[in-house]
């Protein structure tokens, strides 16, 4: 269900084919939808909160290079293993993937200068077991800092790669 006003999508469900024409995830779009994977169109530009909260299957995601804002829990309690933030975010919270078991390797852009809580990324008590194991940057970026932060494996890299989504399509 697509709002045309705004060219939000709303609500979604597991076969779901996202427009082009659509700019934003609503909040809880595909709340608890068995989906496995999904291709976010280059336009979107907002993930909203909660808006893949409790997809447990969900393990890909290939976020454009359009993303600016995912909004605080919107993969809550998701199945993804990586994620690949797109050049041109410049902060981010990491609450957006807070009880993500299944995350373990994150990568940073070089345009991102700020991550909010951080800690989220490396708490298996408090915030649902996401423990992230590797973090891939450039030497430009601030992923190093974060994965000294995290007590991780930093990984230097000479550019952004492709989410594993991406790569499979």
């Amino acid at each position: 269900v697509i709002e045309t006003k705004t060219n939000k999508l709303i609500a979604g469900c597991r076969n779901t084919v996202i427009p082009a024409d659509v700019i934003s995830i609503g909040e809880s779009a595909f709340k608890s939808c068995s989906i496995q994977k999904i291709e976010i169109p280059e336009g979107v530009i907002e993930i909203g909160e909660g808006a893949f909260y409790g997809c447990s299957s969900l393990e890909n995601i290939s976020l454009p290079s359009s993303i600016r804002v995912i909004h605080p829990a919107a993969f809550l309690a998701s199945g993804v293993k990586n994620i690949v933030l797109p050049e041109g975010m410049t902060d981010f919270d990491a609450r957006a993937f807070r009880g993500c078991s299944k995350l373990t390797e994150i990568t940073i852009p070089d345009s991102l200068k700020k991550i909010d809580n951080l800690n989220v990324l490396a708490d298996t008590y408090n915030y649902g077991g996401t423990i992230v194991k590797k973090v891939y940057g450039s030497k430009n970026s601030i992923a190093k800092q974060m994965a000294d932060e995290l007590k991780c494996e930093y990984i230097e890299i000479k550019e952004q790669p492709e989410s594993t989504a991406a790569a499979e399509a």
